[in-house]
């Protein structure tokens, strides 16, 4: 198992996980990629059973990592991922958008995810 605090983690900081803001899909799953790539190059793991898995965020990057670079997975779980980021972005209520949630930014679709236009 390959745990990556890809960019945007939390827990390392406010800059650390800014560098993941506007980035979902980007750099991130560029992450998640380099680490896969890393752990093979090095004989930590068997190319012929990687397996990628995630909630929330995570099965976001599940299904972007099983549509970017299918020749590195030979299967992936999805748990509660997101999948239809429009859809987040129109359905985020007032409850997440309240001043001082997340480091007082108001709407944090719109600043981690940016405009779906």
């Amino acid at each position: 198992m390959l745990q990556i605090n890809y960019r945007g983690s939390g827990g390392y900081g406010l800059r650390f996980e800014k560098s993941g803001y506007k980035r979902w899909g980007l750099e991130m799953q560029d992450d998640l990629t380099d680490g896969v790539r890393w752990a093979i190059g090095n004989g930590f793991a068997d190319p012929e059973r990687i397996c990628i898995s995630g909630a929330s965020y995570g099965g976001y990057a599940t299904m972007a990592g099983l549509t970017k670079t299918p020749e590195l997975y030979k299967w992936g779980i999805n748990y509660v991922g997101v999948v239809d980021l429009p859809m987040l972005y129109r359905q985020w209520t007032e409850e997440y958008n309240i001043a001082g949630l997340r480091g007082g930014r108001q709407n944090w679709a719109l600043v981690a995810l940016g405009s779906p236009r």
